[in-house]
């Protein structure tokens, strides 16, 4: 279990950590930098957003992946068999070929949780920052909170996949 926990932890850090680098210093930083005018510091302080870093993906390893750890882990395929009905129908069909045949519908199961998790996250910064801050702007709220639930997603099924893939039980 703890084999597991800690991939979980390592393969959600490293995914996380590249798409937010990618997002924040390739693709967004123009629309931040537009939108909140005056909000942003000019130096920005390590230990918050490593804080952050590290207490998301424990968050995600314990409210998204590790509930499926027992059939991720699994060496038999009895993860793969029932998909939970809150699960919607289409989502296993886009599971990419390359996710290990032993647990193929837990994945979605995981996925699914990492997006109600990054919907409720990023849904109350944004949601209360637009609501108390006079500066913050709708379209950053949204185009932040979309993010956070993409990136929650392929976090959480990057380490379902992690785990399914190098902490198998023999």
């Amino acid at each position: 279990m703890l084999k597991a926990i800690l991939i979980s932890l390592v393969s959600i850090i490293l995914c996380f950590g590249l798409m937010d680098a990618i997002w924040l210093g390739l693709i967004a930083d123009e629309i931040y930098q537009q939108e909140m005018q005056g909000m942003l510091r000019v130096a920005y302080p390590v230990w918050p957003w490593l804080s952050f870093y590290l207490i998301y993906a424990l968050s995600i390893t314990i409210l998204a992946v590790q509930p499926s750890f027992n059939h991720l882990v699994m060496a038999t395929p009895e993860g793969s068999k029932v998909i939970p009905k809150f699960i919607p129908k289409f989502i296993p069909k886009f599971i990419p070929k390359f996710i290990p045949k032993v647990a193929p519908k837990v994945v979605p199961v995981v996925a699914f949780r990492g997006f109600v998790l990054g919907l409720a996250a990023y849904g109350t910064y944004n949601l209360t920052n637009y609501a108390i801050l006079a500066n913050w702007s709708l379209k950053i709220s949204l185009i932040d909170w979309a993010w956070g639930c993409f990136i929650t997603t392929c976090s959480a099924t990057a380490a379902a996949v992690a785990v399914s893939t190098f902490a198998k039980q023999k």
